[in-house]
C-alpha cells in the first residue's frame, strides 16, 4: 500500500535546516512504515484496507411487549452493580424514538450485517447491567455515543472483540474513554501498516484500578502517547438499548464451539489487566511498539477517531499523523 501526502504535511515554522531535515527524516521512516505489512493479509472487517461502506439505517427494531399487569416487576441479584450505574434509566422512551435515531446512525457496515441482529429499548425494570435473565435470545447493551462518536459497528471487529474478552468486560460496561482506546489504536496500527495484537495494545493501556463495580476505564501508560479523546465524557449514561443477535447471525458473535466472541452481559469481575512488558512480545509484535514509539506525541485521539468516517481513512489517518508530527516532539524508542 502506498500511501501519498499533500504539502500540506510538510514542516512549517521558522525551523532551522537541522530540524526540518530531521522531520523529513522522520516523515520518510513513517512512509516507509506503511508498507511493512500487507494491507491485504488482515481480513478484519475494517483495519487494514477493508472497504468501508456504511449503511445508514436498515436494522430491525424489535416490537415492544405491552405492560404486564400489575407493572415491570424489579430485578433483583445485581447488589454487586454500582449504585450509580443502577440509577441511569433507558432514555428511549418508545420503538419509534429508537427507530428514528437508527434511521440516522451507521449502526451496520452493510445490508448483510443489518441482517444480524435487531434493536430493541429497554425496558422501565432493565439496567445496563442486567443479565440475560429468562430471554430466549442472547443480547447486549450498547451505548449510542459507540456509533456517533467512537465510530464502532456491529458485528465489532475482531479485534475489538478480542479486546473485550480478555479484559472480561460487556461492550457498556467498557467506559468511552476505554472505547476511544481500542478506536485510536486500531486506526493508528492500520496507518502504520503494523498488525493488530492485544498485548501490544495492553503493552501501552492497562485498567485503571477500580474503586467500585460500575464502567470500567482504560489509562495510558505512556503519558503524552495520545491527547484524551474528551476531557469528560457527558450525557452518555441515560442513552443505551439492547441488541438482540438473531439466530441466524450467531455465528458473528460466538465462536465454533458456541462460546461468546466477547462477553454479552456485565462480569462481577473485570479481568485487571496490567502492562505488557517488551520482554513478552514477539519479533513481529516489538516491530510494531517501535513503529508506534516514532509517532509523535500527544496525538488527538479525536480526530484519529473521526478517521473512520473517510472510506479511505488509513491515507486520512496518515496524513494526520504527518500533520500533527510537524510540530510535535517525538517519542523515541529505548
Amino acid at each position: 500500500m502506498t500511501v501519498t501526502m499533500s504539502s500540506s504535511g510538510s514542516a512549517g515554522g521558522d525551523g532551522g535546516d537541522s530540524t526540518s531535515e530531521s522531520r523529513s527524516s522522520r516523515s520518510s521512516e513513517l512512509s516507509s512504515r506503511v508498507e511493512l505489512s500487507d494491507a491485504g493479509k488482515d481480513s478484519d472487517r475494517i483495519a487494514h484496507g477493508a472497504t468501508l461502506f456504511l449503511l445508514e439505517g436498515g436494522v430491525e427494531i424489535e416490537v415492544v411487549r405491552p405492560t404486564p399487569a400489575g407493572g415491570w416487576p424489579a430485578i433483583a441479584s445485581y447488589n454487586w452493580a454500582s449504585h450509580d450505574v443502577g440509577s441511569y434509566e433507558f432514555e428511549f422512551g418508545n420503538r419509534g424514538v429508537l427507530q428514528e435515531w437508527a434511521n440516522q446512525s451507521f449502526v451496520a457496515r452493510d445490508e448483510a450485517d443489518a441482517q444480524l441482529f435487531r434493536l430493541s429499548v429497554c425496558y422501565p425494570n432493565e439496567r445496563v447491567f442486567h443479565g440475560k435473565g429468562t430471554s430466549s435470545e442472547d443480547f447486549f447493551y450498547v451505548y449510542t455515543y459507540l456509533f456517533r462518536r467512537m465510530m464502532v459497528h456491529i458485528p465489532f471487529t475482531r479485534f475489538q472483540a478480542v479486546v473485550l474478552k480478555r479484559m472480561n468486560v460487556a461492550p457498556s460496561q467498557l467506559h468511552p474513554n476505554g472505547w476511544a482506546c481500542i478506536q485510536v489504536f486500531m486506526v493508528m496500527c492500520s496507518a502504520l501498516g503494523v498488525g493488530l495484537s492485544t498485548s501490544v495494545f495492553f503493552h501501552y493501556f492497562h485498567v485503571r484500578p477500580l474503586a467500585k463495580r460500575g464502567w470500567v476505564s482504560l489509562t495510558s501508560i505512556q503519558k503524552g502517547l495520545f491527547k484524551a479523546y474528551a476531557e469528560s465524557f457527558k450525557d452518555f449514561k441515560h442513552k443505551f438499548f439492547k441488541v438482540i443477535i438473531k439466530e441466524s447471525g450467531r455465528s458473528e458473535f460466538v465462536d465454533s464451539s458456541g462460546e461468546p466472541l466477547f462477553p454479552f452481559y456485565w462480569s462481577e469481575e473485570p479481568a485487571r489487566m496490567s502492562h505488557v512488558p517488551a520482554c513478552d512480545l514477539t519479533p513481529s509484535e516489538l516491530e510494531a511498539v517501535r513503529a508506534i514509539n516514532d509517532l509523535p506525541r500527544c496525538l488527538p485521539a479525536r480526530k484519529m477517531v473521526e478517521c473512520l468516517c473517510h472510506e479511505d481513512f488509513i491515507n486520512v489517518a496518515f496524513g494526520t499523523i504527518l500533520q500533527f508530527g510537524t510540530s510535535t516532539c517525538w517519542l523515541g524508542f529505548s
